[in-house]
């Protein structure tokens, strides 16, 4: 596969992705099964997104098809996460590596995390796209973001978490995003917004800045789309 100079976005929530949609320039979609995806250009830069869904086989899925039918040079995962013990509400995060929390292949002799088929724990997101975002975004806090098909909502769940895999943040997908990257080749980075910590009041949180939290994501994107374009993609697939 050649890819092209397209970026591709994964959103899990319609919430989350209607501002970005709609500020699409000469936008058409593409519905492929469950799937509808969106491209055109943001701020000049040519782009696709797809809503996904919530949890890991659902943004698994979408990034296959977004991958296999319109080749982008970069994959974003993108939206809301629970902010663990180095974050707090509506602080921009940019993953330098994602993991995924309730993967457990202990009994068969695995550390606990381990994905057998890249055999790593954390998987790295492209380096290229990090050393731009931390520049254009200078206030991100960097680090791990877990993910697992939970949304985490108490202190020990989050300890959990933060302990084992070193995370700063959690959510529902870009750990499976992540996986489905590497396994195909493809640059990637995430960048997310926290909307809670992730404890016994995270639903509260959740429902109250979610709104705020995807303005403030319109907003780191639409500031490094363009510098992220300038990228030779093509040049770090491994």
């Amino acid at each position: 596969m050649i890819p092209s100079d397209k970026i591709g976005f994964l959103i899990a929530l319609r919430k989350e992705a209607s501002t970005l949609i709609e500020m699409m320039t000469d936008r058409r979609e593409s519905k492929i099964g469950r799937l509808v995806f969106y491209q055109g250009k943001i701020v000049g830069v040519d782009a696709v997104i797809v809503i996904t869904g919530v949890g890991k086989v659902l943004a698994a899925s979408a990034a296959s098809r977004l991958i296999d039918h319109f080749e982008p040079s970069l994959l974003i995962s993108t939206g809301v996460a629970g902010g663990l013990y180095d974050c707090k509400v509506l602080d921009v995060v940019i993953a330098s590596s994602v993991s995924q929390h309730d993967f457990d292949c202990t009994p068969l002799g695995e550390r606990y995390g381990l994905m057998p088929d890249i055999n790593l724990i954390s998987i790295p997101t492209c380096e290229e796209a990090l050393k731009i975002l931390k520049t254009v975004l200078p206030n991100a806090i960097i680090g791990n973001v877990s993910s697992g098909d939970q949304f985490v909502s108490s202190n020990a769940k989050r300890e959990f978490i933060s302990k084992t895999f070193s995370a700063i943040a959690c959510d529902m997908e870009c750990g499976a995003i992540g996986q489905i990257a590497a396994l195909e080749k493809i640059p990637f980075i995430a960048i997310k917004i926290i909307s809670d910590n992730a404890d016994e009041s995270a639903s509260i949180s959740f429902d109250a800045f979610i709104d705020k939290a995807a303005e403030i994501n319109v907003a780191a994107i639409t500031n490094s789309i363009r510098q992220l374009s300038t990228i030779n993609y093509k040049n770090i697939r491994k």
